[in-house]
């Protein structure tokens, strides 16, 4: 095998470790995003709610066509089970559940989502604009928890990736 063979298969060695710290950097950042996103649309689901006097299927609708972009797909699940099942607990349930099986969220941003839906639509818009408040600032103190972890986590794997794959490229050398 000659040098420039060995040279290439190291420069692929090392871009691919790279490549996969970076993926797994990512992961930090996309949770961080998610979590504003869900900030922001639960803001503007208590303002079609409380201030708006929507009915609350059409301001789930509203989200699923305009809200932010990263949790569209929640919302319009939620309306869509929520027109089969005519409960919003289980179709809430039902929608957090197959968001999470393909968002960056961990399973206790879940946990702070989840007795949303078992009170949405069951008390007066007061009381509902308490429990979204509520909700949102749970989200605020993940989202900050995940922000610490994006510096930390994402530099260092990042580094991991880079180094590991040099020191591998360094010992097939």
């Amino acid at each position: 095998m000659g040098p420039a063979l060995r040279l290439a298969g190291a420069a692929l060695i090392v871009l691919a470790a790279s490549r996969l710290g970076a993926l797994v950097a990512g992961r930090f950042t996309a949770r961080r995003l998610d979590l504003r996103s869900l900030i922001d649309a639960l803001e503007r689901l208590e303002t079609e709610v409380v201030y708006g006097a929507t009915p609350l299927p059409r301001a789930l609708g509203e989200l699923a066509k305009s809200g932010p972009s990263r949790v569209r797909d929640l919302f319009a699940d939620v309306v869509s089970r929520l027109g089969a099942a005519d409960d919003l607990p289980i179709a809430w349930r039902e929608a957090l559940d197959a968001f999470f099986a393909t968002s960056s969220l961990a399973a206790f941003d879940r946990g702070a989502l989840r007795p949303l839906g078992d009170v949405l639509g069951r008390s007066d818009r007061q009381d509902q604009s308490r429990h979204i408040k509520a909700t949102a600032q749970k989200l605020r103190q993940l989202e900050a928890q995940a922000a610490l972890d994006e510096d930390r986590h994402a530099r260092l794997w990042r580094s991991v990736g880079t180094l590991g794959g040099l020191a591998i490229a360094i010992i097939f050398l």
